[in-house]
Parts: structure tokens; sequence; C-alpha cells
């Protein structure tokens, strides 16, 4: 119970308690949907940019970009009269200091335009030395390594009957050997199962330094062209997954911040 009746004059008004008072029964009710889910969908809220419907959009970072302190998502505040917005922390008790918007919003694209250079020049130079999906090549290797390891031994345990039968090997001395393959099977296939997953990953990530780049310059070419806060903020979430923002009460100067940037790739 978070709220209290008390009389006055009038009767009985309903108050807050403090949050020490308040009596908690943690789930005292069948719940309707399970707790993954709960959580799924309450991310997903947060993740939606709120919007009146009577409102357009005008924040291009929206629900994209966090203060690193409180977690909270951060706020452009209109100004008049002056040549730029504010960014101001949703949370009224964190001491995370605002910026110039359009300063933060500058940084950001330009962040973005540092790592697609990173990644332009790793590919050139990946093509320079002939090395692209030179880790894939390396995790197919290893797979078929392994599964040739698998077949050498299948064919021993075969030559082991065929040297029992014709009384060359004795049970004692077969059932030792056939232990030995045993074991070393077991470790070929555990080690198949590693060099699956490698290839796997390896696979993916080439996958992904194939579609980043390209996406990060659609993005940084059309975003200057596109007049809408909604249309770059739908730009911005084909590659940004989370912008951290920290000012710290100490940085006085109005452009001292720092932002981190989460990829979706």
């Amino acid at each position: 119970l978070s709220y209290r009746k008390a009389k006055d004059a009038k009767g009985y008004v309903r108050s807050r308690q403090s949050r020490e008072d308040w009596i908690v029964h943690e789930n005292s009710h069948e719940p309707l949907i399970d707790q993954d889910t709960y959580e799924r969908y309450q991310d997903r809220i947060r993740r939606t940019p709120k919007v009146a419907d009577t409102h357009v959009l005008s924040n291009p970072l929206a629900s994209l970009l966090f203060c690193a302190k409180c977690g909270k998502t951060m706020r452009r505040q209109k100004t008049y009269g002056r040549p730029h917005n504010t960014l101001l922390c949703k949370t009224r008790s964190c001491d995370t200091k605002g910026a110039r918007f359009e300063v933060v919003e500058e940084r950001v694209l330009s962040e973005l335009r540092t790592h697609a250079d990173s990644l332009v020049s790793a590919h050139r130079g990946r093509r320079k030395r002939k090395t692209d999906g030179s880790m894939v090549e390396l995790a197919q290797q290893h797979v078929k390594a392994c599964e040739s390891e698998i077949a050498e031994i299948q064919t021993q345990r075969n030559r082991l009957h065929d040297l029992l039968e014709r009384g060359i090997y004795d049970e004692e001395t077969y059932l030792e050997r056939s232990r030995v393959l045993g074991t070393r099977a077991d470790e070929a296939s555990a080690s198949v199962e590693r060099a699956l997953q490698e290839l796997e990953q390896a696979t993916k990530q080439m996958e992904r330094q194939h579609q980043t780049l390209p996406t990060i310059l659609h993005v940084l070419n059309a975003y200057p062209r596109v007049e809408t806060a909604a249309e770059k903020n739908e730009l911005l979430r084909l590659i940004v997954d989370r912008i951290e923002y920290r000012r710290d009460a100490d940085w006085n100067d109005p452009d001292h911040f720092e932002i981190d940037i989460f990829l979706r790739f």
C-alpha cells in the first residue's frame, strides 16, 4: 500500500505515504504474462519515441539518447531567441548537466563518420593483404580436419575388429585399444562441435562486416537530405541501438561532454 487516508475538516483525504512506509507484497497475484514477456515489452516501450497524437516528433535522437548516470532518456528542450536548443536529463535528482542539442547531434554524426572511416580502412587493408573471408576459410579448414580425424578413427576401429577376429589381438588388448579409440572419438566429436560454432561465428561476423559499412554510409549520406526529425530518427535507428550521454556537474566547458554509441550490428 502506498497511500493512506487521513481525516480533516472536510472528511477523509487520500495522500501518498513515504516510500519506507509502503507495504509491498511481491507476486501476490498470479501473473497474466510471464516475467520475460513483461521485460521485453517494457524494453520495447522504452525504445519507442513518446509523441502525443497532436504533435510531430521534433527530436531526431528520441529514445536513442540516454543519460549515462540515471539511465533515463534525454529530452530536447526548445529554446526561443537562441541559435541552439537544449539537451536535458529528465530526472530531477540527476546532476548530469545539459548541453546544446545541435552540438550533441553533430557529435553523434561525427562519431559515426569516424567509425565508417575505420571500417573503410580495415576493408582496404584486408583487400590489400587478400585476407577477406580468411577467418571463415580457417574455420572451414578446422571443420574438415576434425571430420577427417573422425573418419580415420572409424577406420582404425574397423581394423581393430579385424585383428581381433584374426586372433592377432587378444580380448584384453582389443578392449584397451577400443577404449583409447573411443576417447579419441569423443574428443574429435567435441572438436567438430567447437569448429562448427567457430565457423558459424566467423560467417556471421563476415556478413555483419559486409552489411555494416554500406548501411552506415547510407544513413550518413541521407541524414542531411531528409527534412523531418522523424525521418532522421528512423535513419539512425537502422544502425544505432543506444547512445549514452555524460556531462558531470563540474564540467564547465559547454561543449565538454562524452557520448558512447552502441550500434545494432
